[in-house]
């Protein structure tokens, strides 16, 4: 019997649907879940990290870790979720329960006692989220935006501990297999047993449910319900967050309309709204997945303006039919959970077997790799201009974002000038003059002050 461990995080309840399924398999699957989250989805070890502090949550996982590796020795594959370890990981404040070793030797340690790895990616652990910046400009109608860089810094070096000691990097959808050395695709399961709702609400509603708010674009989701409204005051508009997921699902089982994301995807938001017969909008830009992913052909309507997007909500309150055998017949055939759990057993049978995977190999992941551990500069274009433009706009958010994200990756001077500058502009003196101190080397340069000064030529009136 294949024994398969699944931990240390669980993102959209993958790794619990995908055991509950292998177990159906045959296959002894256990997971472990770090955190409860505002979901509230459960592993069948679950230490719920959430309400402790850093210091307090490394000593528990130190602890948790050293008292079960006999436990942990006993399954045949280690399967990690969102490129996170048990004893180290980043994710929902991150912990490091031995802070003295390389933060990721427990991959080295589980492949010399003879363990298959397996890492499944679910989109930010491997995406640099510039990308949502770089589209949800291109929404607001940018044009000619160079394109960012596939990680940001420490990513890198991360995915690259991941793919020496992997078997198999596994990814959700095609979209994400630029983003790692290597790779196969595995769809996102959909688990239909648990969308038996009872409770069916039979109001006509336009729901928009983000897991992030900045990530999934509401802003342009909420101005849009704004607007429409004042014009259509009896249909409910409703942002679903902080709710229980078996709280949300009966929300999303009513009739009506969903907006998932302005990006360039879709979630599994889409595929349970798709499910429960609801017509969905999201914005998916083709050019960012490969043939055959099920994505380019699920029956949404993608929109990439404001204008778009309005129209489109408008277009569907006047011309509503729900076609819920269709829509589901699409989910299922292409991510009912037993199927894609089919997938992950012959995926392990074949890692046992030391038989070689079909990997899609990803040569710009690995020179871009290459400036980075060579300290070259190789995305200052894209963050020159970004930062430009969001500075322009005003839009602090997001160029705190992309500031973050492009350091070590761009321009590393230009980029703390533009922050000291955006948080004068602001009225934080404080925070700037402190930031200027940890950074006198580059504030002293004169490549430092001839950018400040331009600055404060072209953006003070």
């Amino acid at each position: 019997m294949i024994s398969v461990l699944h931990c240390p995080v669980v993102i959209a309840n993958n790794s619990v649907v995908i055991s509950k399924y292998l177990q159906k398999l045959g296959v002894n699957s256990k997971v472990i879940s770090y955190f409860k989250t505002w979901l509230d989805f459960k592993g069948d070890i679950n230490l719920n990290l959430d309400k402790y502090p850093l210091p307090e949550r490394n000593k528990i996982v130190k602890k948790f870790f050293s008292e079960n590796i006999d436990f942990f020795k006993k399954f045949d594959i280690i399967h990690y979720h969102f490129f996170d370890t048990l004893t180290f990981g980043t994710s929902f404040g991150g912990w490091n329960a031995y802070p003295e070793k390389n933060p990721y030797w427990e991959l080295e340690y589980f492949k010399n006692l003879g363990k298959k790895i397996v890492v499944s990616s679910w989109g930010s652990d491997v995406r640099n989220n510039s990308k949502f910046v770089y589209y949800q400009l291109k929404f607001e109608g940018e044009k000619n935006l160079p394109y960012p860089p596939l990680n940001t810094y420490n990513q890198y070096f991360k995915i690259w501990e991941f793919s020496k000691y992997s078997d198999a990097i596994v990814h959700g959808d095609s979209e994400q297999l630029k983003h790692t050395p290597y790779g196969i695709m595995i769809p996102i399961p959909f688990d239909p047993e648990s969308y038996q709702i009872t409770e069916y609400n039979n109001n006509f509603s336009i729901i928009h449910a983000p897991s992030n708010k900045f990530i999934k674009g509401s802003k342009y989701v909420l101005k849009v319900f704004d607007k429409l409204k004042l014009k259509y005051p009896k249909i409910e508009f409703k942002l679903i967050t902080n709710l229980k997921h078996e709280e949300a699902k009966k929300i999303y089982s009513g009739k009506g309309i969903a907006i998932d994301q302005i990006n360039f995807s879709i979630g599994l938001f889409s595929l349970e709204s798709l499910y429960f017969g609801r017509e969905v909008i999201s914005t998916v830009h083709e050019s960012e997945f490969i043939n055959g992913d099920p994505k380019l052909f699920a029956p949404i309507h993608s929109v990439f303006s404001e204008k778009e997007l309005e129209e489109k909500i408008e277009y569907l309150i006047n011309n509503y039919s729900s076609t819920i055998n269709e829509k589901r017949k699409y989910v299922i055939e292409n991510f009912s959970a037993d199927k894609i759990a089919k997938l992950y057993k012959d995926l392990y049978q074949v890692l046992l077997d030391n038989e070689k995977i079909p990997f899609i190999f990803n040569q710009k992941w690995l020179s871009e790799f290459d400036s980075v551990i060579k300290n070259k500069s190789f995305a200052s274009n894209y963050y020159s201009k970004i930062t430009d433009i969001l500075l322009e706009k005003k839009d602090y958010e997001r160029l705190d974002f992309e500031i973050s994200n492009g350091i070590n990756l761009g321009d590393n001077i230009e980029l703390i000038a533009k922050k000291i500058f955006s948080l004068r502009l602001r009225n934080k003196f404080e925070e700037a003059n402190k930031l200027e101190k940890a950074n006198e080397k580059v504030v002293n340069t004169e490549k430092y002050k001839t950018i400040y000064s331009k600055l404060s030529k072209s953006l003070v009136k």
